[in-house]
């Protein structure tokens, strides 16, 4: 089985309508200036450190939600094993092949679980939206060539 046959089923049978929801939540996550408030860290009186954490937008968790709905978040491929060998030397995580960004998408959204702010990093640096805008193009442009 090829990485490809682990991410791609998902997209490639998402329904119209799950898709529409999906680039209206990316649209409107575009749209905001601000897709986080952090909640400070705080010490209690107890002595007890709580760390901050990020509180993502309706617009933000909106798209989170779209995203798994189109089926391009699944557990069947080994995000962690794909992060360690893309961060090799001279490797990028965000492929242009056609999986490639949904593999990004799944490590990005994934890893939010372990490590917070991981898609907050990921939208500064734009590398959430471009991966979103490749899976757009593949949606629009290349799955009906792909098909064929």
């Amino acid at each position: 089985m090829t990485e490809d046959d682990e991410v791609m089923p998902g997209v490639r049978a998402a329904k119209p309508a799950k898709r529409e929801e999906l680039w209206a939540a990316v649209d409107a996550l575009l749209r905001e200036p601000e897709w986080v408030t952090w909640v400070p860290a705080e010490k209690r009186p107890d002595g007890v450190t709580v760390l901050g954490w990020p509180e993502y937008s309706p617009a933000m968790e909106a798209t989170r939600t779209a995203v798994g709905r189109v089926g391009a978040i699944t557990p069947a491929f080994d995000w962690p094993a794909w992060i360690r060998r893309a961060e090799r030397p001279g490797r990028r995580r965000t492929a242009d092949r056609s999986g490639g960004r949904r593999r990004y998408l799944i490590a990005v959204i994934r890893s939010e679980r372990f490590g917070d702010g991981t898609i907050d990093a990921a939208m500064r640096n734009g590398s959430l939206p471009a991966a979103l805008a490749r899976l757009r193009s593949w949606y629009d442009h290349e799955r009906a060539q792909e098909e064929r």
